[in-house]
């Protein structure tokens, strides 16, 4: 028995069929090996894609850190530059309080020695104004020994300075070598308390050690020499 492998159909014949059949086969293959092809395209192009964007997206990436970076520095540079002009700034405020503290003291000082005739009244005065300007002074002080020295001079100067006055009260017994003597007490003491405070500021921490000891050394002597009661 013959196998009928084609036949005539719709007016068209076996071998018209056969060809159509062969062409849409070989069309079908080249469309679906083209579609591969351009997906393949499409795949790679876009895989390319990714890896340059990764590469882009890997630099932006460094150079905003190198960015970040610099800014950094800069932020830190400045923060560093605002807190040295900062403290230069606090320091010499401290230094400028400091002078005018001192100024003020050596003129209380002086004060002393001019105006101890002008009686007690007067002299308390003065001691109230000592008082405010070693009290500024300390304020501004970092060595310990003359803060708490210095404490002491407005009480051992208006001690001093009374005892003259107590010499020049009416009534009061006449000693003129009794009472030079108390007057170069008190000018000396008053000349070492201003060497000290005017020395200070520019004085090294070695010399300031010096100076800090020199003033408990003439307190000391003129304590012993000043130990009479005086009413203050």
């Amino acid at each position: 028995m013959d196998l009928i492998v084609c036949a005539d159909a719709l007016w068209i014949s076996c071998g018209t069929w056969a060809s159509m059949w062969n062409g849409s086969i070989g069309a079908l293959v080249g469309a679906a090996v083209a579609a591969y092809a351009i997906v393949k395209t499409i795949r790679t192009q876009r895989n390319l894609f990714q890896i340059q964007l990764s590469r882009t997206y890997t630099a932006t990436q460094l150079a905003d850190h190198r960015r970040n970076v610099e800014l950094n520095k800069q932020l830190k540079a400045q923060r560093e530059d605002v807190t040295l002009q900062l403290a230069f700034q606090a320091a010499e405020a401290s230094r400028q309080r400091e002078r005018e503290a001192i100024t003020a003291l050596v003129a209380t000082g002086n004060a002393f020695v001019k105006r101890f005739e002008h009686g007690r009244e007067g002299i308390e005065e003065l001691i109230l104004r000592a008082d405010s300007a070693v009290v500024r002074w300390r304020m501004e002080l970092n060595h310990r020994g003359l803060a708490e020295e210095i404490w002491a001079w407005p009480h051992l100067l208006g001690t001093l300075a009374l005892q003259l006055a107590d010499m020049l009260e009416p009534g009061a017994e006449q000693d003129q070598e009794g009472f030079l003597a108390a007057f170069d007490s008190l000018n000396d003491a008053t000349a070492e308390l201003l060497l000290v405070a005017l020395s200070w500021p520019s004085a090294s921490p070695e010399y300031r050690d010096e100076l800090a000891a020199t003033l408990v050394s003439v307190r000391e002597k003129y304590e012993v020499t000043s130990s009479e009661p005086t009413r203050l």
